[in-house]
């Protein structure tokens, strides 16, 4: 039995708001300007319930998403909602495809710390991943979420 699409029709308002919340960019990405989750992925709100805009994007101007798939970002940019650098996908599809492998395969994280001995940080059973960027990560994390709280 098929699972039913999570997203499956939008109506023309919103479609009219989600083209004003992206900008355009020289390398043909299309950088959205609304909220952005701390991974980098955008989020839109349709009928009081968050979406991946990339998602939104993607059913927008293919039709359909369906909900055993993932949109891969062909260009890797997170914040890109360009139907272009969309596709659907398996999830392994997408994790082979993706940054944490070429980690794995490279033994280099992607501003190019080694990923072994000392720096290799393994949770569960997820391939290692650089303990450098993972502590600036949280450092920003804990910065915003005290800035937050102070407002």
């Amino acid at each position: 039995m098929t699972k039913p699409n999570v997203l499956t029709q939008i109506s023309e308002a919103d479609v009219l708001r989600f083209h004003e919340m992206y900008e355009p960019q020289s390398s043909e990405c299309w950088l959205w300007t609304g909220r952005v989750t701390m991974n980098g992925y955008g989020r839109m709100v349709l009928d009081t319930v968050q979406h991946s805009a990339h998602r939104v994007s993607y059913l927008i101007h293919h039709g359909s998403v369906n909900r055993d798939l993932v949109i891969d970002h062909l260009c890797r940019n997170r914040a890109c909602v360009n139907p272009d650098h969309l596709e659907q996908v398996t999830q392994s599809i997408n994790v082979r495809r993706g940054d944490i492998c070429a980690q794995g395969r490279t033994g280099l994280c992607l501003k190019g710390h080694s990923v072994s001995g000392d720096n290799a940080l393994t949770q569960g059973k997820r391939t290692p991943i650089c303990r450098s960027c993972n502590r600036d990560y949280m450092r920003e994390y804990m910065r915003n979420r005290r800035l937050a709280a102070a407002h």
